[in-house]
């Protein structure tokens, strides 16, 4: 149809950084129709990796559903020893959302650097593998 907006499609690309860390850049929405996809790619990241970094400056929508992923994320990271995750360019209102919701504080906080920008348009990403059958 000519005109119409579609929301924007869930996108989880993955890359390594110098330091050694790996990030999952979080590109799009997170709703009820994309957190199943976001789930698989935020847990498989999560216990492949001990050094993780989530980008959510590119998430332009995270509902309840979203949040739900990342107490997951926050409970299987504990679950496995790893540090806290590493969420990255923090919108004020994922901010909010996880004050309030007693989250905040399971996550360690980076803000969107001038790199991490460069780096998510330009930078070699590889596709998060899609969930199993």
């Amino acid at each position: 149809m000519e005109g119409r907006i579609l929301p924007e499609q869930l996108n989880c690309t993955l890359s390594t950084e110098p330091d050694r860390r790996t990030v999952l850049w979080i590109r799009g929405e997170v709703d009820v129709a994309t957190a199943e996809q976001f789930r698989s790619a935020v847990l498989h990241t999560a216990r492949h990796g001990k050094r993780m970094v989530y980008d959510v400056e590119g998430a332009m929508f995270l509902d309840a559903s979203g949040l739900r992923v990342l107490r997951a994320l926050a409970q299987e990271a504990r679950r496995l020893h790893h540090p806290a995750p590493v969420l990255r360019g923090m919108r004020p209102l994922l901010a909010r959302s996880l004050k309030a919701t007693g989250l905040l504080d399971a996550f360690a906080q980076e803000p969107a650097t001038p790199f991490t920008l460069t780096r998510a348009r330009i930078g070699r990403r590889a596709a998060v593998p899609a969930p199993s059958a």
